[in-house]
């Protein structure tokens, strides 16, 4: 994607490992950019293998650009072939990568600092203000979270102000969301999406299990603080990910994966800015367990392939292919 970092994994194979006892350099070519990083011996595995992860940043769109990777560039290793140390040479194909163009998703912050007044307490317990610095918090890493896996080069935004939460039980959730997207479209004309950030108790006061929620017409979500990955979740509804069967749709991941009652889908990737390799992830368009506060990992378990379950372990959330299609179809046509 254009100008978004990118993950590329080269794997290596030193042929006699025990040999070699000095560092060695690596170069990735693209775009006319080499990027170059370096191993040491003990980086090596026993039967001679590694794998280096480059960031590369595309700032050229098209398709059929080629890559390559040569190990020891400047032939400072003694080698019985000299000849063998950049991939693809013919008669292998090249490797060709399509780089695309998608614009940035501008998502804006409001934070519900308090319960605007509590009204008849005895039918659910009114909630108290938020944690001002948690809400800070919530907004840097969920945001972060999102340029990671969703299909754009940068998520930008900011927070845009302060709202007090309606007393009306149940239906005072749309009026919050409704004054905080009047709140940021008046000071940021070009939002797309708004995240509405919550306090502890919000969603008890309002009668819902929950700790984030979507509606079908609307573009900005609600979110508890301290649950990073919510804003990723319920902004996928609004792009059409999985939508709730009361939107209505086919429903939540959770609800149509096989077999149903996985917390969703098994997810894989590498986040780059963080550098972060993700193997037995999960989707974070998956159910969110109450104990995954201020963190993207939890233990659970998902749905590898259509009938095939993961082990319960402790899982980082991510993005699944079929969601990031999507996501990149729907995104890429705005």
């Amino acid at each position: 994607m254009l100008r978004k970092p990118t993950a590329v994994f080269v794997d290596i194979h030193v042929e006699n490992p025990t040999f070699l006892v000095d560092p060695t350099f690596v170069d990735l070519h693209f775009q006319g950019v080499t990027y170059t990083k370096g191993f040491q011996p003990t980086d090596v595995d026993p039967s001679g293998k590694l794998t280096l992860v480059f960031s590369v940043l595309p700032t050229q769109r098209g398709i059929g650009q080629s890559m390559s990777a040569t190990v020891d560039p400047q032939n400072t290793i003694r080698e019985s072939n000299e000849a063998n140390n950049t991939y693809p040479l013919p008669p292998l194909p090249p490797v060709l990568v399509s780089v695309r163009r998608v614009s940035p998703l501008r998502i804006d912050y409001v934070v519900l600092t308090k319960l605007s007044r509590c009204v008849t307490p005895i039918l659910s317990p009114c909630y108290g203000a938020i944690d001002l610095r948690a809400a800070n918090e919530s907004l840097n890493q969920s945001r972060s979270f999102l340029e990671a896996t969703y299909p754009v080069p940068t998520v930008s935004g900011r927070f845009v102000g302060t709202i007090e939460g309606s007393p009306v039980r149940f239906t005072g959730r749309e009026r919050d969301l409704d004054a905080a997207w009047s709140l940021a479209l008046k000071t940021d004309p070009s939002v797309e999406r708004v995240v509405l950030l919550v306090p502890s108790g919000y969603f008890a006061f309002h009668f819902r299990p929950f700790v984030g929620e979507s509606f079908p017409d609307k573009n900005a979500v609600l979110a508890t603080v301290n649950y990073w990955m919510t804003p990723a979740h319920e902004v996928g509804h609004t792009f059409g990910l999985h939508k709730p069967t009361l939107w209505p749709g086919l429903g939540e991941e959770y609800e149509t994966t096989n077999p149903v009652g996985l917390r969703g889908n098994c997810a894989s990737g590498y986040w780059v800015q963080r550098s972060v390799p993700i193997g037995d992830g999960i989707c974070f368009m998956s159910s969110v367990p109450i104990t995954a506060s201020r963190t993207f990992t939890f233990q659970t378990s998902c749905e590898v392939s259509p009938g095939s379950v993961g082990k319960d372990v402790d899982r980082h959330s991510w993005i699944d292919s079929e969601d990031y299609k999507a996501l990149f179809l729907r995104l890429s046509a705005r």
